[in-house]
């Protein structure tokens, strides 16, 4: 049993307290220490997230009033990576450091399979040894000071340093050093705040200390990028249509942070398809465990701190929460908020505005550009969609009122007097209207006025029955096939009519599997050594010979792709095939003396054309050869 355990202090690592417990008590090895601590005299002094907490609390003192879960929150570093995990993963890492199995947290919480740059020493604040010792009379290892990735102190604003207390012992792993036996005094680095990147390693702080101190529950996966996405939108990095704008996105996290920083920190952002940062926004990648940090430098770049991201984030609306007004100026609810829902899209200009579309019973659909700005854009269309039954009845009568003037019927309908005449015609409405001074009006006047698009409900499902015309045209074609098929139509309804599309659409294919790495030095000393059989095998053909060119090396051999695309991979195949492949000119001197044993077992004597053209020496450029002629000349020689 421990007889006498020292209270923590605030923000104390479990590793700290226990190491000054050591030093109080004089234990003579640090075997029998961790044995009183945590039961067994082989597990390992560990910094961050120890477990097997609640044989700790058995071997207290009786009448403590500690627990497992209060050691969890308080002196380790679950709360920093606990608002991350899932539900379910947050739970069994809590049961982990409670139990005395094996200690496998640190890879349930991604700290081990994480890039991040690891500091090799534990890390203090001068400023915090000075005020310890002014408080307590002793210092201690502050947890936030521990943290991968945090450079400074967040109270203070100077530098961390560090001493010879390693953070991964492994020479002597059961080994807890003090910090009152580790640190000395040391006078601070000050941050320079008016220094961009100082400023925002603070930032960075700060945010991983309110979670230390915050006792969050896990919001999930999705919750998260849920947010994530919701303020990607309000900085314009993001479309409606829940697509990422990448390359926008990356370009200023850069400019944010700078590469330099962020490879200190080991978070560079390569020119990849699987960034750490796309990973924490994309919804197939959101299960992958990432670590606290890079989730940090993302809350910060948008603007957060970590507080305000969890405990008073508000979504963001570019229209407002709603309900929404009907603008229909002939209806009895005209500007009541009968609407509601809006649904959103992207803009087709350059600023991408988000446009709004409120849609209300009676049938009036207008749009709205975004984002909504003072309390008169709330009444404000940009457009209007239909005009709807009500509005149509209320032309009617308007305009079978011969005592109501055009410019008062369009007042009262909310429209231009150009509106009303157009719509008179397309409801086939007596034009002009029967007034004392109306003229009859020509058939030209008409089609001058003639609405020819079709309202827009009517547009929809003419496309929609174009696009099924499509699909039946083409069943075993794909989206991407599809997009060059018909790709200003597909433009259309993914504008007006994007659900309907998606489920309309062929079902994605499968992604490729993931190309296998190759292990060139393995492979070409295996090819270089088939490179040399297969030219001695083909030297040894003799009726007729084969020059031993790359080609016939490729038949024989094979990996035809290696050979003629990587060989600058394969540089032992490379001087093999240097070494083999026969030149046309002394494959035509070989072949001489094949040509004369042929015509001497034939017993023929040929004149020097005959055997030149046998030879394949009669071509213009093997004709100019001299080397090529004499060995002719000296073949046919032997034939005398």
């Amino acid at each position: 049993m421990i007889c006498v355990f020292p209270d923590p202090y605030p923000d104390e690592l479990l590793y700290s307290v226990c190491a000054r417990y050591k030093d109080l008590m004089r234990y003579p090895n640090n075997a029998i220490a961790t044995y009183d601590f945590f039961g067994s005299e082989t597990a390992s002094a560990v910094i961050d997230l120890p477990n097997r907490l609640e044989h700790l609390v058995a071997a207290l003192p009786p009448g403590h009033l500690y627990t497992a879960d209060e050691f969890i929150d308080d002196h380790t570093m679950f709360p920093f990576y606990g608002p991350f995990l899932s539900h379910e993963r947050a739970g069994l890492v809590r049961n982990e450091m409670r139990s005395s199995g094996e200690n496998r947290v640190r890879s349930r919480v991604g700290a081990i399979s994480s890039d991040l740059a690891r500091t090799s020493y534990l890390r203090f604040c001068p400023v915090c040894v000075e005020e310890d010792r002014q408080c307590f009379g002793e210092t201690y290892w502050h947890r936030v000071h521990q943290i991968p990735g945090i450079e400074v102190c967040p109270h203070h604003s100077v530098f961390l340093e560090s001493k010879k207390a390693p953070f991964n012992n492994t020479r002597y792993p059961r080994e807890a050093l003090s910090a009152e036996s580790s640190v000395h005094i040391t006078s601070g680095r000050p941050l320079n705040l008016s220094h961009s990147p100082d400023k925002i390693l603070l930032k960075i702080a700060r945010s991983a200390a309110w979670l230390l101190t915050s006792r969050l529950e896990a919001l999930g996966d999705e919750t998260l990028r849920t947010r994530y996405y919701n303020s990607l939108l309000r900085h314009g990095l993001a479309y409606y249509n829940k697509k990422i704008r990448t390359n926008a996105l990356v370009s200023k996290f850069i400019e944010c942070y700078s590469q330099e920083m962020l490879r200190g920190l080991g978070c560079d952002i390569k020119k990849s398809n699987h960034l750490w940062l796309l990973r924490l926004l994309h919804a197939s990648k959101t299960g992958i465990l990432q670590h606290p940090l890079r989730h940090i430098l993302l809350i910060v770049f948008l603007g957060y701190t970590t507080e305000e991201f969890f405990t008073s984030f508000e979504e963001y609306k570019p229209f407002g929460g709603g309900p929404w007004p009907c603008l229909n100026h002939p209806a009895s609810h005209y500007r009541k908020l009968t609407i509601k829902e809006c649904r959103i899209t992207d803009g087709q200009k350059s600023d991408r505005a988000p446009i709004g579309i409120f849609e209300c019973t009676c049938g009036f659909i207008y749009t709205r550009t975004g984002p909504q700005k003072t309390r008169g854009d709330f009444f404000r269309a940009t457009s209007v969609r239909a005009y709807g039954v009500v509005w149509e009845t209320a032309l009617r009568k308007l305009w079978q009122d011969t005592s109501v003037t055009l410019r008062e019927v369009a007042i009262k309908l909310g429209v231009t007097e150009l509106t009303v005449k157009r719509w008179a015609i397309y409801l086939g409405l007596p034009h002009p209207r029967n007034t004392p001074r109306s003229l009859r009006a020509s058939g030209k006047v008409l089609d001058r006025y003639r609405i020819l698009r079709k309202p827009p409900q009517e547009e929809i499902e003419k496309h929609r029955q174009e696009w099924s015309a499509v699909i039946r045209a083409n069943p075993r074609v794909g989206r991407s096939e599809l997009r060059v098929i018909a790709s200003s139509l597909m433009s259309q309804l993914r504008r007006t009519d994007s659900e309907w599309l998606e489920a309309n659409m062929p079902t994605r294919r499968k992604s490729p599997p993931p190309i296998k790495r190759v292990n060139w030095k393995k492979v070409e000393v295996k090819l270089a050594a088939e490179v040399k059989v297969a030219a001695l095998r083909v030297r040894s053909i003799t009726d007729p010979p084969v020059r031993i060119s790359l080609a016939s090396i490729i038949n024989e051999v094979g990996h035809r792709p290696h050979i003629e695309r990587r060989l600058s991979k394969l540089p032992l195949t490379a001087r093999t095939l240097d070494d083999y492949i026969e030149s046309h000119e002394n494959f035509l001197i070989r072949k001489s003396q094949w040509v004369a044993e042929t015509y001497r077992k034939e017993g023929v004597k040929p004149s020097r054309s005959q055997f030149a053209k046998r030879v394949g020496a009669h071509k213009r450029q093997a004709a100019k050869n001299e080397r090529v002629q004499k060995a002719v000349d000296t073949a046919l020689a032997t034939l005398v």
